[in-house]
């Protein structure tokens, strides 16, 4: 009896839901039809492309259906990032912003509610990527219609602004947002009821009216969200890792990584939206940081076979692997161009094997760049690229366009000073030069890598030039590009590609060593660590790291004696120091974390003397750490000798 009795509610509910979601989502769109032909009329006002969004979700069994949207973002903006997007994401139009803000641009969805797609109150609909995500208790979210609001919704309803604070709006989302919705979302689920909607919907239209500016900091309290969390060193923990991986390590911070992406990226779309991260595999070649910068639509820029290898091996398409580069090998070009990559020359030479490649695979329509080299007002002469003012750079580009199959998609610089005036010389001369060498605007113009990241002030103070921040770079870039191109169509537009490297990951990375030995060689004090200069400055011996020393005991209060002393290296090379010219109190069996390190620290350390040290990485939610990179044996080092 009670069984039929539940059955019999059940029933009652199902048709009383559905024969609401008729009778309101007909009448609805009958009320709300002038408004949404003004959105329409303002959105394609506002933008080029289509009215209405129509991405695919997936419904009740599983089933996808296409949803109806009003377009708040511009077109192509999957290329630009992933789904999720936060309040100030660049992709989002100026229209986006009102519609997205009152919820606006969700009113077409009355569309699939009489259709039978969705209801006005379930669970809202998911991307294939996150339902693939769902475990089996998880699996009963898609037993029900999803719907344009419900708990979930409501807890969320400011989730732009979560978004847009945190950071990396697809890490947040799948960490921090995502868990909680699924639980809200399994509790309605459980007790749901014709008047559990009635009291959700009241709940929306009131949350709806009464929206306001949300305070990120406070939404962040209130939700019980912590975005970022970094571990602190103590003694005790540093002896533990020590006595775990070695007596030095490096710590990864892929969140740190995460969020200076995110920045980088950012400062320039919020300028030139069709900006992308070409990320310099050679300046840190760890693969989870490969695979993040993939993961979040940007490009792989190589200089090597192994690189491009190693890319592909990752699962980077090579249609999103630029191949740069003083020597490549004709087996890589060949590679390269035959999967969809693209090669930007740098050597006559190389213009040979391009012509032998197209004519083998005549079927194939083959991508290539040219590097440029001209004056940027530097002291410092670049290498890299055709000298723009010889002959020969003209008679590169003349060979290329002859060649059938063979398209050149743009232009390449890259120079080694970090400096901003540079830059202004850099953008100038490859527009004017871009101008000059084709009809239409190319595919790409590629301003190349050398930017300064992010470093404390004791750091800075060792460059003699200022060193901006990512906003100053893009206020030059970005800028000319839109001064250039911001009239044309989205699709005529090019790509404005950066290929940073430090500027990323130079701060995500810090270096433990171990003070081994104290001497002092006529009255110059040396420490002795387990680390070496070839661990985090493999290209300077003239800077000093930011460093923070843990002591193993609490020095003698009375004393304060204090030495310059010089932190030397394990290796047996005289200029091994890590450090000049330290002031403070050191003693054998503490501890010296270097920050800053992870710039060509990991790639040109070679195993002399030692065999390289482990990578770990502090897991805030599991509160221990993983390890990126064991620790090399003999066997690593040795193993590729024949005799």
């Amino acid at each position: 009896m009670g069984v039929g009795k539940i059955d019999i509610t059940f029933k009652i509910n199902f048709m009383l839901k559905r024969l609401f979601d008729i009778i309101f989502s007909s009448l609805g769109l009958v009320l709300v039809s002038p408004l949404l032909l003004v959105i329409a009329i303002l959105i394609k006002r506002d933008s080029a492309g289509p009215v209405f969004y129509r991405g695919i979700r997936v419904g009740r069994g599983g089933q996808p259906f296409r949803i109806f949207k009003f377009r708040t973002m511009v077109v192509g903006a999957e290329e630009l990032g992933g789904p999720s997007a936060a309040d100030d994401d660049p992709r989002v139009t100026k229209i986006g912003k009102a519609l997205r803000k009152y919820k606006l641009d969700e009113t077409p969805q009355f569309i699939n509610v009489l259709k039978g797609e969705m209801s006005f109150v379930g669970p809202r609909p998911e991307v294939k990527e996150y339902v693939d995500m769902f475990t089996e208790e998880e699996q009963a979210i898609l037993k029900v219609r999803p719907g344009m609001t419900d708990w979930a919704t409501l807890w969320n309803s400011d989730e732009g602004a979560v978004l847009a604070a945190g950071g990396d709006p697809e890490r947040i989302y799948a960490e921090k947002i995502r868990p909680k919705k699924i639980q809200l979302q399994l509790e309605y689920i459980k007790k749901r009821s014709f008047w559990v909607d009635i009291k959700i919907i009241l709940q929306t239209i009131v949350t709806v009216i009464l929206r306001k500016k949300p305070d990120a900091a406070e939404i962040f309290k209130n939700k019980g969200l912590n975005i970022y969390e970094e571990i602190d060193f103590t003694y005790d923990i540093l002896d533990n890792l020590s006595n775990t991986y070695g007596e030095s390590f490096y710590s990864l911070d892929t969140a740190k990584f995460e969020k200076n992406y995110d920045e980088f990226i950012k400062a320039f779309r919020n300028i030139y939206p069709k900006s992308f991260i070409a990320y310099s595999y050679k300046t840190n070649y760890i693969p989870k940081l490969c695979l993040l910068v993939d993961r979040k639509g940007g490009y792989a820029e190589v200089v090597s076979e192994m690189e491009f290898d190693l890319a592909v091996k990752l699962g980077v398409s090579p249609r999103k692997i630029i191949y740069n580069g003083p020597y490549k090998s004709e087996s890589s070009i060949k590679k390269c161009l035959v999967g969809g990559g693209t090669v930007n020359l740098d050597f006559l030479s190389e213009v040979d094997v391009i012509e032998k490649v197209s004519r083998e695979h005549p079927e194939i329509n083959m991508s290539v760049g040219i590097r440029c080299n001209f004056n940027i007002g530097s002291s410092e002469l670049s290498r890299f690229g055709f000298d723009i003012d010889r002959d020969e750079f003209r008679h590169v580009f003349k060979r290329l366009s002859k060649i059938n199959n063979v398209s050149i998609k743009g232009l390449h610089c890259h120079f080694p000073d970090r400096c901003l005036k540079t830059f202004v010389s850099r953008i100038d001369k490859i527009l004017h030069l871009s101008e000059d060498l084709f009809r239409n605007p190319p595919e790409f113009i590629n301003i190349g890598g050398g930017y300064f990241g992010k470093m404390d002030a004791s750091l800075k103070n060792q460059f003699n030039c200022e060193v901006p921040s990512y906003q100053k770079y893009a206020d030059i870039i970005a800028v000319k590009m839109q001064n250039t191109y911001g009239n044309l169509e989205d699709s005529a537009k090019p790509k404005l590609l950066l290929e940073p490297g430090s500027a990323l990951v130079a701060d995500a990375m810090k270096f433990a060593v171990k003070v081994i030995s104290m001497k002092v060689v006529r009255d110059k004090h040396i420490a002795t660590v387990s680390g070496s200069r070839f661990n985090i400055l493999p290209t300077s011996n003239n800077i000093n790291l930011p460093i923070k020393v843990y002591h193993r005991c609490q020095k003698d209060k009375g004393s304060n004696e204090q030495y310059s002393i010089d932190i030397a290296g394990y290796t047996c090379i005289e200029n091994d120091y890590l450090y000049r010219g330290y002031k403070g109190y050191l003693a054998v069996g503490d501890y010296i974390v270097f920050d800053n390190v992870g710039s060509y620290s990991i790639v040109m350390k070679p195993p002399f003397i030692l065999p390289n040290c482990a990578v770990i990485e502090y897991d805030p939610k599991n509160k221990m750490y993983n390890i990126i990179k064991r620790k090399e044996r003999l066997e690593d080092v040795f193993d590729t000798f024949l005799e």
